[in-house]
């Protein structure tokens, strides 16, 4: 793959804030408050009843499980990577953020009253459900792609979702009030067709970085529990109001699918890893596969172990295609499934829209066709990979800043991480210690030739000094003698240079000395070992043997051990025969 330009600051600064700028001068030409004169439910539930009125926050406690549900839930679900946790939270943060002004605004422009959008607490629900099928997007091209390139496939997956939203909804009469076919299957095909396209050879044989650690799947566990105690309020916030008690169908329904697929998804993960253990990744995402599945048909008269038998089948699916399908995906196909959203998202949503088409065919909810239930469910796998192809050639373009392959799944390339600090720290703190220590060697080394001359030096200096007395004293007695001392004192001061030369001699010698015996014997251990192991049978020690045997006529040998060498044999039995040889060539000659 050829290398990118990484560097952010000037490409995503500008791109992010041209996108807002363009998103608030939108708002302030149609966006408006909603004034209460409708009460019925638009957007996504178009043909539900509108007798039923609602109050402006009767929808609010729904809202707010959806909004934990986007941003807690899919955020810390994707922290399963080692080193890509500040990713996984910080850019579902940021694409999150970004996806609700712009879904507020795709899907107002079907519903305009007087050439106005009117925000309400159930357009901003659905401004949650928009962004969620980003998000199930992001988790196929999670760790691959740049900040820019998602928020560019952000854009176009909202506006396509739109669209589509909009046929199934308003033009084909079909139900869908979890979300199965228009958001799980739209979102995970879409983001599979995305990751198709920016296949990357270079990670054929998987990446260091691609895994998890202990805290890493805890954190991920922790998005995993957030989803599964609120995906009742996704699948029933957009259902009936209260009073026609559909709504409190769809939490049911949701509520019994979860926990039927909890015990499947723990029972197959048991079932088909090494020694019945159980995997975290298919705890983490098979657990949630239940409620994906029974979304298409939450409201309807399903009875409670229909929902329960959905999601038994969809934990089922879910889990085996984490062990099976997604090796054949990445190896075959090419498609390098980062979170497996395709188990958790695409296949469960295709369960749940056949179950749909089933319901609606059994009759189990008013206006419902079956027939209308498929072509929902082909109209969303087909937008969704067209689609998803579009998007991927458009962000496959080289000057979005995508990373290379060595730097895929790790934070250190878009963001400030105190971890990589660290790193270059140590890295350079470890280099200078080594610097340190040549140095430190380097002064010793000179130090102690500087000693040694010193004191070779200073015995040449008492030698003299010794010398320069004697001639003192010989000087005051005679002026001839001055001249002897002189001489003498020169032949004294070579003497002591050659005696520290010999002495300096005769260490390196003893140093030497020291060396070659240490070999010898090491040498010498090497012979043994190496005889020891060519002769297995070893030396007989016949005194052990005489010992051993109780007759008398053995007692006069002494305790001193008599060792015989036995010819060499492979095997046992002649190992043997020869000991008996000898004991009987012993007897005869005693």
């Amino acid at each position: 793959m050829p290398a990118y330009a990484t560097n952010m600051r000037t490409k995503f600064p500008i791109i992010a804030l041209i996108l807002e700028i363009i998103t608030i001068i939108l708002f302030a030409v149609f966006v408006v408050y909603d004034d209460g004169e409708h009460g019925h439910h638009d957007s996504h539930d178009t043909h539900n009843n509108t007798d039923h009125k609602l109050e402006p926050m009767d929808l609010y406690p729904m809202f707010q499980d959806v909004h934990v549900m986007i941003f807690i839930g899919f955020g810390f679900l994707m922290t399963f990577l080692k080193r890509y946790g500040f990713s996984s939270v910080g850019i579902n943060l940021l694409l999150a953020a970004f996806g609700l002004q712009w879904g507020l605004l795709m899907q107002g422009i079907w519903h305009l009253e007087g050439g106005k959008i009117k925000v309400s607490i159930l357009k901003i629900i659905n401004a949650d459900f928009s962004t969620a099928t980003v998000l199930i997007s992001f988790g196929a091209v999670l760790g691959k792609t740049s900040p820019v390139q998602l928020l560019i496939m952000t854009i176009l997956e909202i506006t396509i979702f739109s669209v589509n939203e909009h046929l199934v909804v308003a033009i084909m009469k079909a139900s869908d009030v979890g979300a199965s076919m228009i958001i799980h299957a739209y979102g995970a095909y879409f983001g599979l067709a995305v990751a198709r396209v920016l296949y990357r050879p270079g990670l054929r044989n998987g990446h260091e970085n691609d895994g998890s650690v202990y805290h890493s799947d805890m954190f991920a566990m922790i998005g995993t529990i957030f989803l599964w105690m609120f995906w009742p309020s996704f699948n029933s916030a957009i259902a009936e109001p209260p009073l026609s008690y559909t709504q409190l169908t769809a939490v049911i329904n949701t509520y019994l699918s979860l926990a039927a697929c909890v015990l499947s998804a723990y029972a197959i993960s048991s079932l088909v890893e090494h020694k019945g253990k159980l995997d975290m990744v298919h705890i983490q995402n098979a657990t949630l596969a239940g409620g994906v599945a029974v979304g298409t048909c939450a409201d309807m008269s399903i009875r409670p172990f229909g929902a329960m038998l959905i999601g038994l089948v969809a934990g089922i699916i879910s889990t085996l295609g984490f062990k099976y399908l997604n090796p054949i995906l990445a190896s075959n196909l090419g498609i390098q499934d980062t979170c497996g959203v395709h188990n958790l998202h695409g296949l469960p949503g295709i369960l749940g829209g056949l179950a749909g088409i089933v319901a609606a065919a059994l009759g189990k909810k008013d206006g419902a066709s079956a027939t209308m239930q498929a072509a929902a469910l082909g109209s969303s796998l087909g937008f969704a990979l067209v689609g998803g192809t579009i998007t991927g050639l458009i962000m496959k373009l080289p000057f979005w800043g995508q990373p290379p392959d060595q730097n895929c799944f790790d934070d250190s390339i878009y963001w400030e991480s105190a971890e990589a600090d660290c790193r270059v720290s140590t890295s350079s703190s470890s280099r200078k210690d080594e610097r340190k220590r040549s140095r430190s060697t380097g002064k010793e080394k000179r130090r102690r030739k500087r000693s040694r001359s010193r004191s070779s030096s200073s015995s040449s200096s008492s030698s003299s000094s010794s010398s320069s007395s004697a001639s003192s004293s010989s000087s005051s007695s005679s002026g001839s003698s001055r001249s002897s001392s002189r001489s003498r004192s020169s032949s004294s001061s070579s003497d002591s240079r050659s005696k520290s030369r010999k002495q300096s001699k005769k260490r390196r010698k003893e140093k030497h000395k020291k060396k070659g015996k240490k070999e010898k014997r090491s040498k010498r251990k090497k012979e043994k070992k190496s005889k020891g192991e060519e002769d297995s049978s070893g030396p007989v020690q016949i005194s052990k043997y005489l010992k051993d045997r109780k007759k008398g006529k053995y007692s006069m040998i002494s305790g001193k051990k008599i060792k015989m060498k036995v010819k060499k044999s492979k095997k046992d039995k002649q190992r043997d025969k020869n000991r008996a040889e000898l004991l009987e060539f012993l007897n005869s000659t005693l």
